[in-house]
């Protein structure tokens, strides 16, 4: 490779690839110095330096300069050094021209495979920025080749991989099967860039319902969440930024043609469209939709809602095998209990009757009566729990005195109690 040819290739490189000259340079001489130390041996002290300007490749040999005849390789007399710089002295060092007759075809060799090499590298990462920037989205292809535990698609010139697992259960491709998938990974190691697909993430249906629904592609509605359960039942979030726009009823479409055609891509896939809501009680109430609500409370702060469901709605609330309650508890980010109508009554008999109890043993101890019993048993006190219940968290309880407190602490402590 002559020097012209190298640096027009390296300009090249450059407009072309976006691969800086400098980073081109550099790996050139690391790659040179390499083939020089192989054809030269290794113990010599050599330097590869290339003209940034002209391309000229310089081979040096740098040397120790010694009084007399050298006696290593790595020396040089002091008489032959002054012959290239009077000025040189002893113990210094200087850089000695190699004959380069040997070296020339192979630096040309090395040079093109430094360039081939950093054209792929660069190539590489374009590939891999390129579809980085893509993840999440859904691509259309065509499957090109079947392995035993993956399907190669192609697309955009390149190939991606879409493991069976990632593939809705029953799903059975063919060569040639026009493929839609979501982009779920890009990975860059030194041999290549591995692009992967998946049809079972919920991000692949909530692609698939944005291209069905303009309002969505226009910032009208938007997605706010999708859970899947892939090829069983879905759930999406979404909500309306135009008070005038029904964004379930937007997705869904007219006779419901929007979200059938989604429902066909994913083979029949059950897929509710819920209305989002700021405040959790009514999103969790449209969550669990079919299913009628008859009351939600929240039992532990912001971590457990219990609700509460007719008799003849607990199935349909929970859903086959769960799905419905799980999905919504997943889509409204909390936890769900749900509890039918009877059952709740149940509960809140035997709590009832339970808290009667409690308060009438309370009223055995001197000092409290049942006004005061009630207060304590409505604080969450129970009879056994006020004999390990500390001074400063009895007077908390509206009603109890210093006076009471000691009292209540000093029954059990007497052993009044027996």
């Amino acid at each position: 490779m002559i020097k012209s040819e190298l640096i027009r290739v390296i300009n090249y490189i450059e407009n072309d690839k976006n691969i800086k000259r400098e980073i081109l340079f550099e790996a050139l001489e690391d790659a040179l110095l390499k083939a020089a130390y192989r054809t030269y041996g290794k113990d010599r002290d050599l330097i590869v330096e290339i003209d940034r300007e002209e391309g000229d490749i310089h081979l040096l040999q740098r040397k120790k300069v010694v009084a007399e005849d050298p006696e290593e390789p790595y020396e040089i007399s002091l008489e032959s050094a002054r012959e290239l710089n009077p000025d040189i002295g002893i113990n210094e060092y200087i850089n000695i021209p190699v004959d380069k007759e040997r070296f020339g075809r192979i630096a040309a060799q090395t040079a093109k495979q430094v360039i081939y090499q950093k054209i792929s590298e660069a190539e590489k990462e374009s590939l891999y920025d390129i579809y980085k920037e893509k993840l999440r989205t859904n691509i259309t292809g065509t499957l090109h080749r079947i392995e035993s535990d993956a399907y190669i698609v192609k697309f955009d010139q390149v190939e991606a991989v879409m493991l069976k697992r990632d593939t809705v259960y029953g799903e059975n491709f063919r060569i040639g099967d026009i493929v839609k998938a979501n982009i779920v990974a890009v990975r860059h190691d030194r041999k290549d860039v591995e692009i992967y697909l998946s049809r079972t993430n919920p991000e692949f249906l909530a692609r698939l319902i944005e291209l069905e629904v303009p309002e969505i592609q226009d910032g009208i509605i938007e997605i706010i969440n999708t859970v899947r359960d892939a090829g069983n039942r879905a759930k999406i979030a979404v909500r309306s930024n135009d008070p005038r726009i029904d964004s379930v009823g937007a997705c869904v479409g007219m006779r419901g043609v929007r979200i059938q055609s989604v429902k066909k891509e994913v083979g029949g896939e059950k897929i509710d469209i819920v209305q989002y809501s700021d405040d959790i009680k009514e999103f969790i109430k449209n969550a669990i939709s079919p299913a009628t609500i008859i009351s939600i409370s929240e039992t532990e702060p912001d971590s457990v809602y219990e609700v509460v469901v007719a008799d003849k709605q607990l199935s349909l609330a929970i859903g086959k095998g769960g799905k419905n309650v799980k999905l919504a508890a997943k889509l409204v980010k909390k936890r769900i209990d749900i509890i039918s109508e009877n059952d709740k009554k149940k509960q809140e008999m035997k709590k009832f009757f339970s808290e009667k109890n409690e308060i009438k043993e309370m009223q055995n101890i001197k000092g409290i009566n049942e006004k005061l019993a009630a207060a304590l048993v409505k604080a969450g006190f129970t009879y056994n729990s006020l004999k390990r219940s500390k001074k400063e968290d009895l007077m908390k309880v509206r009603g109890v005195t210093d006076k009471t407190a000691d009292k209540i602490i000093g029954h059990f402590s007497t052993g009044e109690e027996d």
